[in-house]
């Protein structure tokens, strides 16, 4: 590494950093060099999700001229909203050349090797800014990047997380709110643009990170107002940063702000979850799991851990831990902020209470408070995530530490200790062979692709939502039933409608009917053309027995279009029905399970829709009982009052008049009379004498 004034306006130094930090990015995610186009790192799970991101956003833009930020391909026919979606969108529209000309894989391969590489760069920069010395700044410079982006943190959201492993403009925005902060002046161009233009790149990458920043300038502006002793310009500053990157991303806030509004609850993150998924006090001196050496020995000693392996993955190195405590004791007044960021968000971390060794304690920690009185926290449910900004920050003191070793050797000697500083701290990091994921398709879905007709498939299992079907997804290009997504789907027809709903809770809801009888017409309803069973993705117990019997009920002797071993494939407009069937509507609470049986509660009112696929008369048979004393409920179909029944303490069932039914969907209004909180509960519903 050169040596020389790091002020200088040499492009030397900055390519061979560029050059050193790729070379590191191919070593050290080895042996992805060799299956940029057949496979992408990680464990074959979230990694399919921000997969398919790439692939929609070209789908959504360059095929479809549509906004990328909603989709039908998910949860069809009533689509998904994907402003809260993990979409990552810079990365899809960076890598648009390299999928339209290389493909999909190679894009995202694209994505990972660009996130390492910058990453460490824009590190390097910062930390040869906060260095500025001549000698040894260089290597010092160059040892940021590697703690920042080469850490274990990083290779941990490479197993899938693309929008966290998309770390790479945190430092560049610390570096520019650190140079506009520093100068005695006020320019628009750098001192308000540059930060503006990194932050709002972080937005496109993570929302996550956003947060991270605007607490980090909060930290930055408060040490400048102490050590400046003023303020004035500072806030002027800041509040212009902030007030223009608002302005540049309210096409993205305003709507993000609209849809919270009127439902927030598919966003919240739980607090037994956000506890969960904390960063553990010894993981952060826990040795790198995936390392070839001891990797088996601290994945044991992490194993206790409350959280997933890609959250519990926060080791700091030892080396770089050493170097920043040698910064701290020989050059505090340059290392005095770092430290401080440091230990801030390593408190953060931690999450509302400290555990140790996978053990919770009593001891409440400042995230407890900001989740509570703070929003956002409570959205923010992966909290170890803070510890970027923790490797950020130690990065800084790490290249202070050991510019200070350097700068006492001798000159011909600088380079070689550099070198071999990075050379320890990469091996400490050191995570491979690195897990690999390789795509592959079902020749089915190859065949399906030539398909120019409209129709959505029914991927099963659907008990819980698999990433793979995101992947088939960008080969057959036909919309899903349902879909692995970030946040829960509040339009989703899937807990809505029976047989759908028979397979995603392997077993019945309220709604009473046969689902063999009513399958043929749900399947009409929704516009599903082909059924797909994954055999492959069903363990042998209760989940792989439920839904082959299902499946075999609903078919019944139908034979399959198709079969391998790995799918069973069915055509569902082999099948004829004329049964009318029962959708849920809006207003019902969440399904519970009681002495073995689906119940559900009523709100003020809720709404239940009978698809009929001709006119005629039914009854609608009901069994409920009151929580509250006797409720009266009343029923609307169509807008037209039906009658008012009395609903007891003791379940019984009610059996309507005649209902005439319009072909197609028909609403039926169910409206508490007494309501001040929910107390009537369904236990079921069917038809009776439908045509």
């Amino acid at each position: 590494m050169s040596t020389g004034d790091p002020t200088s306006k040499s492009t030397r130094p900055h390519i061979v950093a560029l050059g050193g930090y790729a070379l590191l990015a191919l070593l050290m995610t080895y042996p992805l060099v060799l299956s940029l186009t057949t496979a992408i790192p990680g464990d074959g799970f979230d990694g399919w999700q921000n997969y398919w991101n790439l692939w929609w956003v070209k789908t959504a833009l360059l095929d479809l001229q549509q906004s990328p930020y909603f989709t039908h391909f998910l949860y069809y026919p009533t689509g998904y909203s994907l402003l809260f979606q993990t979409l990552n969108i810079f990365n899809a529209l960076l890598t648009l050349p390299v999928q339209l000309t290389w493909g999909l894989t190679a894009s995202y391969n694209f994505v990972v090797l660009f996130s390492f590489v910058v990453g460490g760069y824009g590190a390097y920069l910062l930390a040869l800014h906060i260095v500025n010395a001549r000698k040894g700044a260089h290597p010092a410079a160059f040892l940021a990047g590697v703690v920042f982006s080469f850490a274990p943190f990083h290779f941990a959201h490479l197993l899938g997380h693309m929008q966290v492993f998309s770390l790479e403009w945190l430092p560049f925005y610390a570096l520019c709110l650190v140079k506009s902060l520093s100068s005695e002046r006020l320019r628009v161009f750098p001192h308000i643009v540059l930060p503006v233009v990194f932050l709002v790149l972080t937005a496109l990458c993570d929302w996550y990170f956003v947060l991270y920043l605007l607490i980090f300038t909060a930290l930055y502006l408060a040490y400048r107002t102490v050590v400046d002793r003023r303020t004035r310009l500072h806030l002027v500053k800041v509040g212009l940063i902030l007030t223009l990157t608002t302005v540049v991303l309210s096409p993205l806030l305003v709507p993000m702000v609209v849809e919270a509004s009127r439902d927030s609850s598919h966003l919240l993150s739980t607090f037994e979850l956000t506890v969960k998924l904390s960063a553990d006090l010894l993981a952060f001196v826990t040795p790198n799991e995936f390392h070839p050496v001891w990797g088996d020995a601290a994945a044991g000693l992490a194993g206790g851990y409350t959280s997933s392996t890609s959250e519990r993955m926060v080791f700091v190195g030892f080396i770089p831990l050493a170097l920043a405590g040698y910064a701290v004791w020989t050059r505090r007044r340059e290392a005095a902020f770092w430290l401080i960021s440091c230990l801030v968000f390593f408190v953060l971390a931690l999450g509302p209470y400290l555990h140790v060794g996978g053990r919770q304690l009593t001891v409440p920690l400042p995230y407890l408070g900001l989740y509570r009185f703070l929003p956002f926290f409570s959205i923010a449910r992966s909290v170890s995530r803070f510890s970027v900004m923790v490797m950020l920050s130690l990065g800084c003191l790490a290249a202070l530490g050991l510019h200070r070793v350097l700068a006492s050797l001798p000159q011909r000697r600088v380079a070689l200790a550099g070198l071999l500083t990075i050379a320890l701290v990469g091996f400490e990091f050191l995570p491979i062979p690195y897990p690999l994921a390789r795509v592959e398709i079902p020749s089915f879905y190859e065949a399906l692709a030539e398909d120019t007709s409209e129709y959505a498939i029914l991927e099963l299992p659907m008990n819980w939502d698999r990433p793979a079907h995101l992947l088939y997804q960008t080969v057959h290009h036909k919309p899903i039933v349902a879909g692995y997504v970030t946040r829960r789907n509040p339009l989703s027809l899937v807990e809505r409608v029976p047989v759908l709903q028979h397979f995603r809770f392997l077993g019945p809801d309220i709604i009473a009917q046969d689902p063999r009888e009513i399958a043929p017409e749900v399947f009409e309803y929704v516009g599903i053309g082909y059924a797909i069973l994954h055999n492959y993705m069903l363990p042998p117990g209760r989940e792989r027995e439920a839904t082959l019997d299902l499946f075999d009920e609903v078919f019944g002797d139908q034979s399959p279009i198709y079969e391998d071993g790995r799918i069973t494939v069915h055509m569902t407009g082999d099948q004829q029905g004329e049964s009318a069937f029962l959708v849920l509507g809006e207003g019902w609470g969440e399904r519970q399970v009681r002495y073995g049986r689906s119940e559900r509660s009523l709100e003020a009112e809720a709404t239940l829709g009978i698809v009929a696929p001709a006119g005629g008369e039914t009854r609608l048979v009901f069994s409920a009982f009151s929580q509250d004393g006797t409720r009266s409920l009343e029923l609307l179909l169509n807008g037209e009052r039906v009658g008012e029944y009395e609903i007891g303490p003791h379940q019984s069932e009610v059996v309507t008049s005649l209902l005439s039914l319009d072909e197609g969907l028909n609403w039926l209004r169910l409206v508490d009379m007494g309501w001040e909180e929910p107390a009537i509960v369904l236990t079921s519903l069917d038809l009776l004498g439908d045509n």
